[in-house]
């Protein structure tokens, strides 16, 4: 999987691009994908700006905080995938850092929360997926 997104970004070579990069990783937060995401200009250093997930920007936002380890401990109470097999967050909205801003997120559901409207795991008769969905709203630039 690192290997095709590295590809992806070198493809994407763009005079200032907006970059977006948005799907089901199948990867928990500080795996090896997610760290090549966070961290791209290590192997890849004249690539395209840093990418950034919207979701650590919800979660900085609302936990008012930049600590790693906090956040780590938040995302874990975040799942996007809620199965009798899995319950983590694996699926990532990524996008570059420059000219563009997160202005919303969909709020992510707690385990709780999925528990009771939902029973046992997903999808339910309320969610069709066995993922959560995720939305994101970005401020860009006027594009001429």
């Amino acid at each position: 999987m690192t290997q095709n997104v590295a590809q992806l970004i070198e493809d994407l070579r763009l005079e200032d691009p907006a970059v977006f990069i948005c799907g089901d990783f199948n990867s928990r937060w500080g795996s090896e994908v997610t760290q090549f995401m966070n961290n791209r200009k290590d192997s890849l250093p004249n690539a395209l700006p840093d990418l950034h997930s919207a979701y650590d920007y919800f979660l900085r936002h609302l936990f008012r905080t930049d600590d790693e380890k906090q956040l780590e401990k938040a995302l874990s109470l975040y799942h996007t995938q809620f199965t009798h097999e899995l319950k983590c967050h694996i699926d990532y909205i990524w996008f570059s850092n420059h000219n563009t801003q997160v202005r919303e997120v969909l709020e992510l559901l707690e385990e709780e929360k999925i528990l009771v409207s939902c029973g046992v795991s997903l999808p339910s008769k309320y969610y069709s997926s066995d993922h959560v969905a995720l939305l994101a709203t970005f401020k860009m630039p006027n594009i001429q």
